[in-house]
Parts: structure tokens; sequence; C-alpha cells
């Protein structure tokens, strides 16, 4: 009986934890970076190869919560950000003032930029047209139901010397699936081809410490 009471004490203490680390959570959606140290780490080892530039104007399509434009931010000051998802319970003021809040905490002071939040369309981002110096896929490439649409609207918005750069876990195999999402993965030389088809050349191609593969293409 003894032991049985202790194992039960255990179980509702392991569960009490588990409770109050979900409370803790700083926001809802996306990864979560738990200190300065993993926040240098995160933007050195993948949100470098972005290449923002202090004063540009970026886009980011398919966002999430805007947690990875946080992150660089926090190392890029005065970019105009267009924070773009169609999915309305991750992307919202809420959900971004605490995304900013918990980044600028572990930064140590305030992240500077304007923050634009856009809700997008399954064929159509609503980005303006002709304005972006940069315009960001992370991990979105894969998740576009109309991949052709949405290339043709991102071109149009696209400055014109602007870049998009596309980030993503990439396919050995063709047809090969995503085990987190079920989506299937991109496979580079149908990317390729696609891209080019649409008026996209590939200019830069870098593989990140991670699993993450970082294609930057310019409209010709």
């Amino acid at each position: 009986m003894k032991k049985l009471s202790l194992a039960c004490l255990f179980i509702v203490l392991l569960l009490s934890n588990s409770y109050s680390q979900k409370k803790e959570r700083p926001y809802r959606c996306g990864f979560v970076t738990k200190d300065s140290s993993e926040l240098r780490k995160n933007y050195l080892e993948f949100w470098n190869y972005i290449n923002a530039k202090p004063g540009e104007r970026i886009a980011s399509v398919g966002c999430g919560n805007g947690y990875v434009e946080a992150q660089i931010a926090a190392f890029n000051d005065n970019i105009e950000w267009t924070l773009q998802d169609i999915d309305t319970i991750c992307l919202n003021k809420t959900e971004w003032a605490q995304v900013l809040s918990h980044h600028e905490r572990l930064k140590g002071k305030p992240i500077s930029g304007t923050f634009i939040l856009l809700r997008g369309e399954e064929h159509i981002t609503n980005l303006k047209r002709n304005y972006y110096d940069r315009i960001m896929m992370i991990n979105t490439y894969h998740e576009l139901s109309d991949q052709k649409g949405i290339l043709i609207d991102v071109k149009g918005a696209l400055q014109e010397n602007g870049l998009l750069v596309i980030m993503e876990r990439m396919a050995k195999r063709k047809n090969e699936k995503r085990k987190d999402c079920g989506h299937v993965m991109p496979w580079e030389p149908e990317m390729y081809q696609k891209l080019e088809s649409l008026g996209f050349k590939l200019v830069q191609k870098v593989n990140t410490k991670g699993s993450l593969t970082s294609y930057t293409f310019k409209p010709i």
C-alpha cells in the first residue's frame, strides 16, 4: 500500500510539473528559445543565411507566429517586416506581442524595426506589389497547396533587384514525406525546374549546420 501511494504521488508530481511547464511557455505556437546563447546559436547556424540587411523591407510568407523573424530582428536593426500567414490562431497581435517580448528579454534590450501582420490566402499572399527587398519562406514551400500561384504572386511583390529565400528540409528521394506534418518534402530538381519556369534564377545555395538548406533566387 505504501509503495502504491508513493507511485501515485510520483505520477501526480510528474503531471503537475508537466502542467507547470506548459503554463510557463511564453507563447502558443512554434519553437521556444530558452536563453541568449541559444538565440545567437540559432541565428548563426540558420537564420544568418537569410542575409537580411538593416533598412530592408522583408516579407516572410507562412511565418507562423513570427518567432524566426524575431530572432533575425534581434541581430539586424531597422528592418520593415511583413509577417504573413493564413493561420490567425498563430499570427495575431496577442501572440506576436508575446513572441516579441520573449525575444527582447533574451536579447536584453528592445528589438528595433517595424512589424506588420498580414493575413494571406491559399492562392495569394496579399503582399504589396513591387515593394520588398527580400521575401522569405522558412519551412513553408512544402506546405503550399498552390506553389505556382504563390510563386507568381511573390515575384510580383519583389522589387526589381529583390530576392526570394527558401529554406527547407529537402527530400533524399522523390515523394518522401515529412514525419512531422505528413507533407511531401521538396525534391530539389523539381523545385529548381518550377522556379526556373516561373522566372527565378538560383544565386546561392547553402547547407546549414542543421537539416535546412537555404536557397536564394532572383527574378529574371
